[in-house]
């Protein structure tokens, strides 16, 4: 885990520049960074390409991308000086970015939250390019809504019992180090689960018996905070984190509210949470409690994918008879394999 390089989507937007600042001056300010702009292509059908006056789209659109790139080149190095580079592309912006990440190597891509396809005058809107990035992307997508005051003093991490947590975890701890502020997990116990339940319960009886009711429900869900901070403290110190050095917090009710509530209360700088959570049926790609995240929140949030498989090797691979040796490329889509003897061949004898 990393920050040594950064991508930064640029729409010329007041969000995408103030996001681009920001990603610049507070949340990796050592980073190499990458400002790309995409060029959206026109789609138009086959049999209408010839009934379309004037040039090409593809030549419109390279020459408008030429003009653009003098004007971005400007922007990269007033925002990042000479650890800043700049490119123009074209097709479909979310897609494009997610290319540019996997070619490129970044860590991290940077965006505003609403772009030039955002519906004017829905503030709750995500914006398509944004919301397709947070869905599809392989890297992390930090999501910024307007430029925060100066870096984060608080990295508010959100953990559940899904596989991604562990990265969620381990992005916060690196990023309260990195950035040199505190770091906040919060654990939300849904109060529809039929434990919660079982401690909101309270039984119709009379006045003494609905006390007793009252008080043991009490000390059950006191019983269900201790255990939830005991797993939680574990799992922050599993990822090699003194649970001692961080805010450790957790809350019974609705997560969706829950975890709005305390990242105010908590004054959270910057808000981790994975794609999907244990909630991760979603249809849409996005659990509902990054849904709730990214939408009304004016913080910066950084939705984490939820790790890749690792890869199956087919064919044959006997005891030390030969090996595997994986080449990085970075110019091809995947590594490539070879197979290698285990032993040199014999000289030959003359």
């Amino acid at each position: 885990m990393q920050l040594s390089r950064v991508l930064v989507g640029i729409d010329f937007s007041a969000p995408s520049l103030a996001a681009a600042r920001w990603a610049a001056e507070s949340f990796a300010p050592r980073a190499e960074l990458v400002l790309i702009h995409v060029i959206p292509e026109p789609r138009t059908p086959p049999y209408l390409a010839r009934l379309r006056p004037g040039a090409h789209p593809d030549v419109a659109a390279t020459e408008r991308g030429s003009s653009l790139l003098g004007g971005l080149m400007a922007l990269a190095a007033s925002i990042g000086g000479p650890r800043a580079t700049a490119d123009v592309r074209i097709g479909e912006p979310a897609a494009q970015l997610s290319r540019a990440a996997k070619e490129l190597g970044v860590d991290v891509i940077v965006t505003g939250r609403a772009g030039q396809r955002a519906a004017a005058g829905i503030g709750r809107q995500l914006g398509t390019t944004a919301d397709r990035l947070v869905r599809n992307a392989s890297v992390p997508v930090l999501v910024a809504a307007r430029a925060p005051s100066g870096a984060p003093r608080t990295v508010f991490t959100a953990v559940d019992e899904s596989e991604t947590s562990e990265s969620v975890l381990a992005w916060g701890v690196y990023l309260a180090r990195k950035l040199d502020t505190r770091l906040t997990a919060l654990h939300v116990v849904d109060r529809d689960d039929h434990i919660a339940r079982a401690a909101a319960a309270r039984p119709a009886g009379d006045d003494g018996e609905d006390t007793r009711a009252r008080a043991r429900a009490v000390a059950r869900e006191h019983a269900i905070r201790d255990a939830a901070d005991s797993w939680l403290r574990s799992r922050v110190r599993e990822v090699g984190y003194n649970p001692s050095l961080a805010d450790i917090a957790v809350a019974v009710g609705d997560p969706r509210h829950e975890l709005l509530a305390a990242a105010g209360c908590l004054e959270a700088g910057l808000i981790v949470i994975g794609r999907q959570g244990a909630d991760g049926s979603e249809r849409s790609g996005l659990g509902s409690l990054t849904r709730a995240a990214l939408r009304p929140s004016a913080r910066p949030v950084l939705v984490i994918p939820p790790p890749e498989p690792s890869p199956i090797l087919h064919g044959p691979f006997r005891g030390r008879r030969s090996r595997v040796l994986r080449l990085p490329d970075r110019g091809a889509t995947r590594n490539s394999i070879v197979e290698a003897p285990a032993r040199p061949p014999a000289a030959r004898t003359a």
